[in-house]
């Protein structure tokens, strides 16, 4: 459970890195599909 808690915290805390940059952002402030895309590749890789 322990590792768990620490992949969610992780996955929370990139996130918000990503959302603090504007140029993350589409016309919706929401996170563009590509970076998205890369960010969930890059955080399934490390957890399976």
């Amino acid at each position: 459970m322990e590792q768990i808690d620490q992949h969610k915290k992780l996955y929370y805390e990139e996130l918000d890195l990503l959302y603090e940059q504007p140029e993350n952002w589409d016309e919706n402030d929401n996170l563009k599909p590509e970076i998205m895309e890369a960010f969930l590749g890059k955080f399934s890789e490390n957890i399976l």
